[in-house]
């Protein structure tokens, strides 16, 4: 990296920087002795909470952790940086390690790798967006009421009680039901008046002005947080990696810095010019797209003697996939497990409809297609699975689910008080599905000490996950306008049952729970909006990377990208799965025509035709036996 910091530090003095602190201006960098191939420095960024000129004298300054690869030769500290973002919002600086690790084809060789945690993000975010580890608690048994979201957190941020577990693109209610849907959005409205209002997002700057945290966390501040790295370290240019939630991060920097932009590449897009509830209904187009083309795999000859695939065409589904009739038979059948008392715990459509999803995500970085979304379908149904498992499928359903957060023991956070609740299971303790959603708190994960070989980083090496899901509504709340009420909200819900054939497609009714989840975290969000100004920049030539079903981020939304930047060139996956990656690669994916052109654009800046199209050559795997890993 060029971390001759405005040539305050040469190149060559660089690479002497051994267990020492450099502190240049607001720029300061750690070395972390590493036992492994990918040599790295930490460092804190200090920035202005508002990077307005005439504010330098009032903002108050919070610090953010920043990744970068350690250069080990003058020709290395002197390339340009590459940032990497991973997406959520939630990922953060541990994004540079984890590209780096998992890159085989060697991308980002000539560059300063680098990744950032932005506002309210990471480990030691000050203050953190995330609901704290001591407002947990465990309530006692044995209570003569069912238990409730604050017998177990004290948060401002927690939902309401009464509010049913609700996801990114998940709510655990039948999503066709109007009452159960309502209550969903009467209870995330609430809670999005309340949180903003919670003392710890005040925060005060050197003259007293006080400024609310809350309105500076969105990808606007971020992509000046970005600039202000760059201006730290006097490079020329900027190059942005950006996976999903990271491409909104690249293209925004992108547009509001175009004669500092260098390359960059946008896979798996977040859409630049949408509203909080364009944002949910284009969401579950994405849902009900990738439903609907795992039934018409479903209902080929290839998949004729699958289990599941021949219980469909037993039940009159075989050549045109009624995603009806299998939430019909789901809801009669009503699956469940039991909890320690032995009551029959139960699995709504909405949940299901959550897991299969993250089901069909995963295709895009683990090689097995869409087999793992099959193998759940055929336990849950005993007839095409030719046996009574759904209960375990059910009880493995809601352990991913209804439970505490989990913290590793190696956390920072990890106490004996934490040891008593984390990752406690709520549907079979207590017999109510509380997660962490509810209680605004993430799994907390430590890999990177034991990936790294140096225990000596596990004070900052251990991340919290993104299933929290305040990221979301702080920072997605804030990058789109549009604020709406209960019934308006319920309005777009009655309208996109009614348009999508939810009513009578189980498919679009999975769809329907994917835009429940994901619009109630923002549709009311308590702050007022400071939208993104991504749009219509024609001096960035960058690389728009798609795939046709990626539940998660819409194909809709990569071509809606591709014409805000008109000079980019827009490259297509036939695939499945969440992005497009190396790691997605199932057999006859066709994926690697497509990894080999990123490849190139990162090597040399050599950009595809526009409009290249990488071929699938076979059917997606649905059977593990179509799988060679």
């Amino acid at each position: 990296m060029m971390l001759a910091i405005c040539n305050a530090i040469t190149a060559s003095s660089v690479l002497s920087v051994v267990a020492v602190v450099l502190s240049i201006s607001n720029l300061k960098w750690e070395e972390a002795t590493v036992t492994g191939s990918v040599p790295l420095l930490r460092g804190l960024l200090t920035v202005p909470l508002d990077p307005a000129p005439e504010s330098e004298e009032v903002t108050p300054m919070i610090e953010l952790e920043v990744w970068a690869s350690r250069p080990t030769t003058a020709e290395e500290a002197a390339r340009e940086p590459l940032l990497h973002h991973c997406g959520g919002p939630g990922s953060g600086a541990e994004c540079v390690y984890q590209r780096m690790y998992k890159d085989s084809l060697g991308n980002f060789d000539g560059y300063s790798n680098w990744a950032i945690s932005q506002r309210g993000i990471g480990p030691n975010a000050n203050p953190s967006l995330e609901c704290a580890a001591s407002d947990m608690q465990l309530p006692p048994d044995g209570l003569a009421r069912e238990y409730q979201i604050s017998d177990f957190t004290a948060c401002d941020c927690k939902m309401p009680d009464g509010s049913p577990l609700t996801g990114q693109s998940f709510a655990n209610i039948n999503p066709l039901n109007a009452s159960e849907v309502e209550n969903v959005f009467v209870r995330m409205h609430e809670r999005s008046r309340v949180c903003p209002g919670a003392p710890k997002w005040q925060l005060t700057g050197p003259t007293g002005k006080e400024y609310d945290f809350l309105q500076w966390v969105g990808t606007t501040m971020l992509a000046h947080d970005i600039e202000a790295f760059r201006n730290a370290i006097c490079a020329p240019r900027m190059h942005i990696d950006g996976i999903s939630y990271g491409t909104a991060v690249a293209s925004t920097y992108a547009t509001i810095f175009p004669g500092t932009t260098g390359r960059v590449v946008l896979n798996g897009n977040m859409p630049p010019d949408v509203d909080t509830m364009e944002f949910g209904t284009t969401n579950a187009g994405a849902m009900q797209q990738a439903v609907a083309y795992l039934g018409r795999l479903c209902a080929t000859a290839t998949y004729a003697q699958n289990s599941f695939c021949a219980w469909l065409a037993a039940e009159g589904s075989f050549g045109e996939y009624d995603g009806a009739r299998v939430l019909s038979r789901f809801k009669e059948l009503k699956i469940s497990a039991p909890t320690r008392s032995g009551e029959p715990f139960f699995l709504t459509p909405g949940l299901l409809g959550g897991y299969l999803q993250e089901k069909m995500i995963e295709a895009g970085f683990v090689p097995k297609g869409w087999a793992p979304v099959l193998e759940v379908l055929q336990a849950l149904f005993p007839l095409a699975a030719g046996g009574d498992t759904a209960t375990s499928q059910a009880a493995e359903i809601f352990d991913h689910y209804c439970r505490l957060p989990k913290i590793d023991p190696e956390a920072p956070i990890y106490t004996e008080a934490v040891a008593t609740w984390s990752g406690k299971r709520t549907w079979y303790e207590y017999g109510v599905c509380i997660g962490p959603q509810q209680v605004g708190l993430s799994d907390w994960t430590c890999p990177y000490p034991r990936l790294l070989g140096n225990p000596t980083w596990s004070q900052w090496a251990c991340r919290p996950e993104v299933n929290g899901f305040m990221n979301e509504a702080a920072v997605i709340g804030l990058d789109y306008d549009g604020r709406y009420t209960v019934t308006q909200a319920m309005g777009t819900w009655q309208a996109l049952v009614t348009s999508s054939g939810a009513d009578r497609d189980g498919g679009s009714e999975l769809a329907v729970g994917a835009f429940v989840g994901i619009t109630a975290n923002i549709f009311a969000w308590g702050e007022l909006s400071t939208p993104c100004p991504v749009a219509f920049r024609g001096d960035v030539s960058a690389l728009i990377v798609g795939n046709l079903y990626d539940p998660a981020t819409s194909y809709t939304w990569t071509k809606r990208m591709r014409h805000a930047f008109p000079h980019a060139v827009m490259m297509t996956w036939q695939g499945v799965g969440h992005t497009a990656s190396a790691g997605g690669n199932y057999p006859d994916s066709g994926i690697m025509g497509c990894i080999r052109r990123i490849s190139a654009y990162w090597k040399n800046g050599t950009l595809p035709d526009d409009g290249y199209v990488c071929h699938q050559t076979a059917a997606v795997p649905l059977q593990q036996s179509a799988v060679h890993v």
